[in-house]
């Protein structure tokens, strides 16, 4: 449990993505509905240019809404609603949606001629669910190679088949604008959203995680711990003396000595480990799969860190202590907050024999 938990490289785009493909499915049910009337509701275009073959028509406008509602389902219905299975499961659309539209309209007396019309529709709908430059330019590809298949296909005349291509082509760069502007503005958001969630959690000064972000570590680190019979261990500490600190050397001075405190405590834990300020000058430290004894060793070599702290101020040196206080996490049976009050005790006994020094919590063995 690293407490530095900005999600980078390829991490922070498996997250952007997943979070993108809840963000787009959340009315993805709603909108594939509607996209299936609207494709029905083109039927009563056909019954105005082609009376005879609107039934036929019909089918074909029936399937193509049945498919849609089908891979809809698919989504629905999947444990794991991956930004990937959302992108497949789409572009199975800009196959099936084409493939059934442009049959319905091949049906008809000059259809393929009045229906081009249509298939902007479909390129309008392909950056709105697929908002990336690369999956509009495969969706639109695979789309236009449908609808110029099945054009060659039904045998139309020059004219339709270079009527297609034009509508492809644009369409496509068109599908490909759109998305670009899409992608910009949801990661553009997308970025925002996880600067404020990560402040929301981060103490600003020393770039730990701050008390909140910690209960919510340590009380799931708890459950863990009680369910699974494992160990962890909870430290706290507390700076010697802060207030002469600030006192005597200023707040700025004061500030100092807490970010190379939490850089001593970052260059000693493991990336599993959290550690956070807790308090004014008051840090905790969770240690997940650590015995007590173990976490005692950790609280000494941090003693040592700090204590070997140097730091020069306008005013003079600062070399600042802390004292410690360790107790199992599992010290208590109703809330991981028992540890926290042990911890305390021990910290206290740690202050009240002279300060600068590791004092373990008194649990029965």
């Amino acid at each position: 449990m690293p407490d530095r938990e900005r999600p980078e490289g390829n991490a922070g785009e498996a997250a952007y993505e997943d979070d993108l493909s809840l963000r787009l499915s959340s009315d993805s049910s709603t909108r594939a509905v509607l996209f299936s009337l609207l494709i029905l509701g083109f039927n009563i275009w056909d019954r105005f240019i082609d009376a005879a073959h609107a039934d036929t028509a019909l089918l074909w406008r029936i399937a193509t809404a049945a498919a849609i509602l089908l891979v809809q389902g698919l989504w629905v219905l999947s444990r794991r609603k991956s930004y990937r299975l959302y992108r497949r499961l789409v572009l199975i659309h800009t196959v099936t949606v084409p493939l059934g539209m442009t049959m319905a309209v091949a049906v008809l007396d000059q259809g393929l001629l009045y229906g081009l019309s249509n298939f902007i529709f479909l390129y309008i709908w392909i950056p709105s669910v697929l908002p990336s430059r690369r999956d509009a330019l495969t969706g639109g590809v695979l789309a236009g190679l449908t609808i110029l298949g099945v054009v060659l296909v039904r045998g139309a005349g020059g004219l339709a088949v270079g009527n297609i291509v034009t509508l492809v082509g644009l369409g496509t760069v068109l599908a490909m604008m759109t998305a670009t502007k899409f992608e910009a503005a949801l990661r553009r958001a997308w970025g925002q959203e996880q600067i404020a969630a990560r402040e929301a959690r981060t103490d600003m000064l020393t770039g730990m995680v701050n008390r909140r972000r910690f209960e919510e570590a340590a009380a799931a680190e708890w459950r863990r711990c009680l369910r699974y019979g494992r160990e962890a261990t909870l430290i706290v500490f507390d700076l010697d003396r802060f207030k002469q600190i600030n006192d005597e050397h200023g707040h700025a001075a004061g500030d100092i000595v807490l970010r190379q405190v939490a850089d001593a405590c970052r260059a000693e834990i493991r990336d599993m480990d959290m550690v956070a300020r807790i308090g004014g000058e008051e840090f905790a430290v969770l240690l997940p799969e650590t015995p007590m004894i173990a976490g005692g060793r950790l609280a000494e070599r941090l003693r040592l860190r700090i204590m070997a702290l140097s730091i020069d101020t306008r005013r003079g040196l600062v070399q600042p202590t802390a004292s410690f206080g360790v107790a199992p996490l599992l010290a208590g049976a109703t809330d991981w907050q028992s540890a926290l009050d042990l911890a305390d005790a021990a910290l206290y006994r740690a202050k009240d024999q002279g300060r600068n020094r590791v004092e373990m919590a008194a649990v029965a063995s």
